[in-house]
């Protein structure tokens, strides 16, 4: 099972564009990773909040 918040930690620290759900399943598919619906909307979620922290 992932760990959603060092999954959301990485997309945050690795994107400089807002993480969207599309682009969130995009490297999913790019990594051949897989998650439930719920999941990912709960990794993007964190990861765009995180990334919004760091940018301030």
């Amino acid at each position: 099972m992932p760990d959603t918040a060092l999954a959301a930690s990485y997309l945050a620290l690795a994107s400089a564009v807002p993480i969207t759900v599309a682009r969130y399943r995009q490297v999913n598919a790019l990594l051949c990773v897989s998650a439930t619906p719920a999941r990912a909307k709960a990794i993007q979620s964190a990861a765009e909040a995180f990334r919004q922290q760091g940018a301030r």
